[in-house]
């Protein structure tokens, strides 16, 4: 079964709550609202961050079932190395029986849940990793005009290893076409 892309699903960011201030005073509450390209219906999150706890509180309806949510997240902080702070949410979420308590940047609201979590709770991917066969020869063409050094003290380098594997990897994919290559000419053969 294919993974739910994080891309699609509701999410709420440290970034976005930096960058709207929302960390400049001790307790700041309000809504935040999302809605689809082309869709009338908009949902919203109710939220209150109180730096003097530390936490986020975040009160929101599930439409399938009207069951109200309110629900507190840790917030943690970290010295950056040229001064200030950062702000990061605990996923105080129990999946599986167990505390997740992951430290990260964006919350989650997907595939169902109730909750807001971290994508390893809700096992999400990115949009970029369900795209498919990301390499072509062109992107290889590209990557090796950047490596310089394609050999230090005899051996490979780094960047001359991780091409090759990309190499394969487009190598791999190739053959694997070229086998169905047999099954799409029976489908596609006209009678005449």
């Amino acid at each position: 079964m294919p993974k739910l892309s994080a891309d699609n699903c509701r999410s709420i960011s440290v970034y976005r709550l930096k960058e709207w201030d929302l960390f400049d005073h001790d307790i700041r509450c309000g809504t935040i609202w999302w809605s689809r390209p082309g869709a009338e219906k908009r949902n919203s999150v109710d939220y209150v961050i109180d730096l003097n706890s530390s936490k986020l509180t975040l009160s929101y309806t599930i439409t399938q079932g009207k069951i109200d949510i309110e629900h507190s997240y840790p917030l943690l902080k970290t010295e950056c190395n040229y001064g200030g702070m950062r702000y990061w949410f605990e996923c105080s979420i129990f999946n599986r029986g167990r505390y997740c308590g992951r430290r990260v940047a964006k919350l989650y609201l997907g595939g169902g849940g109730k909750y807001f979590a971290c994508r390893h709770c809700y096992d999400l991917t990115y949009d970029s990793r369900l795209d498919g066969f990301a390499y072509t020869d062109w992107h290889i063409d590209e990557d090796a005009k950047k490596i310089t050094r394609w050999y230090y003290n005899g051996k490979l380098t780094r960047k001359h290893r991780s091409l090759m594997k990309k190499q394969c990897a487009v190598d791999k994919h190739w053959m694997e076409f070229m086998a169905t290559m047999p099954k799409i000419s029976k489908i596609l053969e006209v009678d005449h």
